[in-house]
């Protein structure tokens, strides 16, 4: 469904991504560990279109999308929930919902899109006419997740879920991960500093250091890889 090949970017006169290919097969969830600054975040920010690809192809459904602003990339079925919780903290959870829609002009596309978000996170329905900066941390994550589902994408990406949640909410998070790939059908591509949490709920997994893919296998293979284990799981055998 996605395939990068020999992808390079980065900011000014620096080059953080440096030649990186791999692939995201539909219906799968696929992750990206690695430590802090290894270029997690830039690689998703040029995948999704935030920042320009300085070389290389960014395939979705065999179309480049290299030359596609991020709003061509959402309405060809991709959305992307960035770091940080970007809520918008003076509108209520409704109107948040209602924004991540702007692609989808008829009222009923609109109201099942609210009543997903709804049954995948119900504490959004209590919440639904307050305003979103004072939602917890993890409230406000489980927000701008359902927002980004409010475009109806074929591929959801996410970059750090579970950055500054709360233990208990994090594991409510991923369920609900899990679910929308399940139920929603939905290709779900993450790149997660918590390693042990995001190869339990993926199937591929990739490892990626200095700007570049060092490892990839099954989660399970990652899960049970020794070099894997010492590094990001905190344990080695």
């Amino acid at each position: 469904m996605l395939e990068v090949k020999n992808l390079i970017s980065g900011y000014g006169k620096s080059e953080v991504i440096r030649g990186i290919s791999l692939e995201v097969k539909e219906g799968q969830i696929v992750t990206i560990i690695g430590p802090n600054g290894a270029g997690k975040t830039t690689f998703f920010r040029t995948v999704f279109g935030f920042l320009p690809a300085r070389q290389g192809e960014i395939l979705f459904e065999n179309e480049d999308l290299t030359k596609y602003a991020p709003t061509v990339r959402v309405q060809k079925g991709i959305a992307m929930v960035p770091q940080g919780r970007n809520v918008f903290p003076f509108l209520t959870v409704l109107e948040n919902l209602k924004l991540g829609a702007y692609t989808r002009y008829d009222q009923k596309t609109l109201q099942e899109g609210i009543d997903l978000a709804y049954g995948l996170f119900p504490v959004l329905k209590e919440r639904k006419s307050q305003q979103a900066g004072t939602l917890s941390g993890g409230e406000q994550q489980m927000l701008v997740i359902a927002r980004a589902l409010m475009s109806r994408p074929k591929f959801l990406m996410l970059d750090e879920p579970s950055l500054g949640i709360a233990p208990f909410l994090i594991k409510e998070i991923f369920r609900t991960i899990k679910a929308i790939n399940e139920e929603q059908k939905m290709t779900i591509f993450l790149v997660e500093q918590n390693a042990p949490v995001a190869l339990r709920v993926a199937e591929w997994g990739y490892v990626m250091e200095g700007g570049q893919i060092h490892m990839s296998g099954s989660a399970q293979e990652l899960l049970n890889d020794d070099r894997v284990k010492g590094a990001y799981l905190g344990k080695k055998d």
